[in-house]
């Protein structure tokens, strides 16, 4: 009897995606971070007058919010990497414990 062997897919991607490592999730990140900068750009503007500055702000978030949203070929984006380190450094580091000689 021959035996089966198991195949589990290396990088299988579960949600839709409009272009490779980008999804809706990723779409609706970027447009949050579009409009962040949009706003920030906008009280700029409305305080100096400089409309060079709302436009390289609009087109830094856009361009910004994707390459730091897309995810890479082990599925993990810029944000999901900090957001792990994060809660890496909240998780407990030290570990005490009482150091016994074994008698054998």
């Amino acid at each position: 009897m021959e035996k089966e062997k198991l195949y589990i897919p290396y990088g299988l991607k579960t949600d839709k995606e409009i272009f490779p490592g980008f999804g809706k999730k990723q779409l609706r990140q970027t447009v949050a971070g579009t409009l962040i900068c949009a706003i920030i750009g906008g009280f700029i503007y409305g305080v100096t007058g400089a409309l060079a500055i709302l436009i390289l702000l609009i087109i830094t978030g856009i361009f910004g919010s994707v390459m730091f949203t897309i995810r890479d070929q082990y599925n993990v984006s810029v944000v999901d990497q900090i957001a792990n380190l994060i809660k890496f450094s909240k998780s407990q580091q030290k570990f005490n414990y009482i150091y016994r000689q074994w008698d054998l």
